[in-house]
């Protein structure tokens, strides 16, 4: 049933007729991953995400431009598995462009969590603080029939860590410009 479900959200048409469609679309997609990784607690659910949210041969460049495969991938998701799990997970679309067979996204990934400063870094210790943690990445989108699947993602920079702070763009509208 999960698998069937995810597959139905993932779905989306195959040529978006114009910029807007094309943004609202793929900020669905993200918004559905987004949703499906946080409730994914199991090394079972990071492949069925792989399954339905990447393709097959998907590849990741990290910020020192060294580039990983899933298998290298799948080994740190595992890790996060052991992480509190965030508050909320946002991945919000900055840029969007068309290609040939899919698309080029610049995004935000943001992790929300409310954390127990025990060493006082962000101000009295003990005092519990909402921190974000931001990574822009540059996604390769290809279509697989009707859905989008993620091709290859680059990091671009270095994590960001906010305490106390939002990013603006965590109440940015989902698809407007």
């Amino acid at each position: 049933m999960l698998v069937w479900l995810l597959l139905m959200l993932t779905t989306s048409p195959a040529a978006p007729q114009d910029a807007f469609t094309l943004r609202c679309d793929v900020q669905a997609w993200y918004d559905e991953l987004a949703q499906t990784v946080l409730q994914s607690r199991t090394p079972g659910d990071i492949d069925i995400v792989h399954g339905v949210f990447e393709a097959d041969d998907v590849s990741f460049v990290d910020a020192d431009g060294h580039r990983h495969d899933w298998a290298d991938a799948r080994a740190r998701m595992l890790q996060t598995l052991e992480e509190p799990l965030p508050d909320q997970l946002r991945l919000v679309l900055r840029d969007v462009k068309t290609t040939s067979n899919g698309a080029v996204a610049v995004i935000r990934w943001i992790t929300l969590r409310t954390s127990t400063d025990s060493e006082g870094r962000y101000g009295h210790a003990g005092a519990s603080h909402p921190v974000a943690t931001v990574v822009t990445y540059r996604d390769t989108l290809v279509q697989s029939g009707t859905a989008w699947k993620l091709k290859m993602r680059e990091q671009i920079g270095a994590p960001e860590t906010l305490a106390d702070k939002l990013p603006h763009d965590v109440e940015i509208s989902r698809c407007g410009s």
